[in-house]
């Protein structure tokens, strides 16, 4: 999977001024994610989101700079992955005898 279709789980987004922090983090509410840290002096903020999003998603709550930091972890290799299925088969085996007795018992 690419990294832009992977969904964000932690983000660091810049461009939030000291006095929009709160109407940033109303914002967020419809995310469900929190800010877990705020610098002031570079106007970032690391975000955590509870279930992961995608950034086209981020994109239209301002005019914010996002930066992913982590993603949604895989339940891992697709390739080394087992899948757990039981075949059951019944298999009829039929030879010629059992044809020429068959049309014999029917006619």
């Amino acid at each position: 999977m690419s990294e832009s279709s992977k969904k964000i789980t932690k983000a660091r987004i810049e461009g939030i001024k000291g006095a929009h922090l709160q109407v940033f983090k109303s914002s967020l509410i419809p995310f469900n994610a929190i800010v877990e840290k705020y610098t002031e002096k570079d106007e970032t903020a690391i975000v955590a989101f509870k279930a992961g999003i995608e950034k086209k998603h981020l994109d239209g709550i301002g005019k914010y700079t996002v930066t992913p930091m982590e993603f949604e972890g895989e339940s891992g290799d697709q390739n080394l992955r087992k899948r757990n299925t039981n075949f059951i088969c019944d298999r009829i085996v039929v030879d010629e005898h059992d044809i020429i007795k068959f049309f014999l018992n029917t006619t």
